[in-house]
């Protein structure tokens, strides 16, 4: 049922970010969806495996809810803030949009703990706050390196 309803919400989503007009071209969106899954793969699998602040639900459908949130949803709202990101100037505004992108990241993952998808084990708002800060960070500034590189030639 938490299946069918994820993949329900992540369509309209997905829908929604690539039927309206983009400021985000699609090669940095693609460049930017491999390095947000590889960031967030990597360090989800510290952080489940090594260190066992969650653990992943022994049942089929909320493993694959797992799965698919880390493979589409994350890079999805991740890229979204940033195309969002380019109708501002101000550094600051830049900063609290980054901001709010980690706390939503944040919400996103207490709800999935919250509906059984992940099981805590030791885990606490801090540590994701470090974690998600961590990968949109890195994701930002590459983001910016890229898009520099892009219009370089132009």
């Amino acid at each position: 049922m938490i299946l069918s309803i994820f993949l329900y919400i992540l369509l309209i989503l997905g829908t929604l970010f690539f039927s309206k007009a983009r400021r985000i071209s699609a090669l940095e969106i693609i460049s930017l969806w491999f390095l947000v899954w590889i960031i967030n793969h990597t360090i989800s699998s510290i952080i489940t495996v090594n260190l066992e602040y969650y653990h992943v639900s022994q049942k089929l459908s909320l493993f694959w809810t797992h799965a698919l949130k880390r493979l589409f949803l994350y890079p999805l709202i991740i890229i979204w803030s940033f195309n969002l990101i380019l109708a501002y100037t101000s550094k600051i505004v830049i900063a609290i949009h980054l901001l709010v992108t980690v706390l939503v990241l944040i919400l996103i993952e207490y709800i999935f703990i919250w509906i059984g998808v992940l099981q805590n084990r030791h885990w606490n708002v801090f540590y994701s706050f470090l974690e998600w800060s961590f990968c949109v960070v890195i994701a930002f500034v590459f983001w910016k390196w890229f898009r520099h590189q892009l219009t370089k030639g132009y």
